[in-house]
């Protein structure tokens, strides 16, 4: 009989498991399955570490400019100092000198993370980027978050901070807000830039939010480097209730979906969800 190194028994397992939790399990890094109140947590994993969220902070941003009272039906204009706060970021199909209606801005900026959005929304609020990063960070530690933490607006930095657990309660309090309601459970939206008449269409980067199968009414996704590919939304499960799920720092585009169905179904039970199908998404934004 051969024999056989105790340390490639340990490598060939380690490997194994790592394979098989590709393919039947999570990638994520944290996440979170429970009760949009916080009260009930169905399934979780480094729900309370720190992590960078990415775009996941436009949420709070979104929430600061219309505590603000900011103007939706007003035009705002592009201005250089926009692509200047969004350096580094995903690319983008408004146009510097260009004006839109803010309410058209608030799509961009949720449904197809578009970081000039964003310091326009805050101009538009009488905010600049730096008050409105200060705003922010007012209105989750008013929500009771200790964890979170933002040094700019957009969510392009690493230093966007929150966890997953953390993420629920934002998404609970973005959900109480009437107009970004309708704004996150909107599958695509077309707006027009004035003055041109030019067309933008933009489709929510949350892909099962257009499923029939999933009754998606907060949601928002991000990318960066450090914080991987994330997802955090709520839905209306017809047993349970309103349900928040939180996938952090998972390994691509695609699987932080598959990540979020597969808890899901781990959580609650539900095995005819939705499936996520490359094919069907392809016009949809990168973040």
């Amino acid at each position: 009989m051969k024999y056989v190194s105790p340390l490639l028994v340990v490598v060939f397992m380690i490997v194994s498991t790592t394979a098989q939790g590709r393919r039947y399990g999570v990638a994520a890094k944290a996440y979170v399955v429970a009760s949009l109140d916080g009260s009930k947590v169905f399934v979780a994993r480094n729900a309370h570490r720190v992590r960078s969220i990415a775009s996941l902070s436009k949420l709070v941003a979104a929430m600061v400019v219309l505590d603000k009272g900011l103007p939706l039906w007003g035009r705002t204009r592009m201005i250089p100092l926009d692509w200047k706060v969004a350096e580094g970021g995903c690319r983008t199909r408004l146009r510097v000198g260009r004006s839109y209606r803010n309410i058209d801005l608030l799509y961009a900026a949720i449904l197809s993370s578009d970081n000039r959005a964003v310091p326009a929304l805050g101009r538009a609020a009488g905010l600049s980027p730096g008050a409105l990063t200060r705003a922010m960070n007012r209105k989750v530690r008013a929500l009771g978050l200790r964890k979170t933490h933002f040094v700019e607006p957009t969510g392009i930095s690493h230093d966007n901070v929150s966890t997953a657990w953390e993420m629920i309660t934002i998404l609970r309090a973005a959900s109480r807000y009437r107009i970004l309601r309708r704004v996150m459970s909107t599958p695509s939206r077309t707006i027009t830039e004035m003055g041109t008449g030019r067309k933008i269409t933009y489709f929510n980067t949350n892909v099962l939010s257009r499923s029939s199968g999933w009754r998606i009414f907060a949601t928002k996704t991000g990318f960066n480097d450090a914080a991987g590919y994330s997802v955090a939304f709520a839905y209306t499960d017809r047993v349970l209730g309103n349900v928040a799920v939180v996938v952090l720092g998972s390994s691509s585009k695609w699987q932080r979906f598959r990540d979020a169905r597969f808890l899901v179904r781990k959580a609650v039970g539900r095995r005819n969800l939705p499936l996520v199908r490359k094919r069907s998404h392809r016009r949809y934004a990168s973040r």
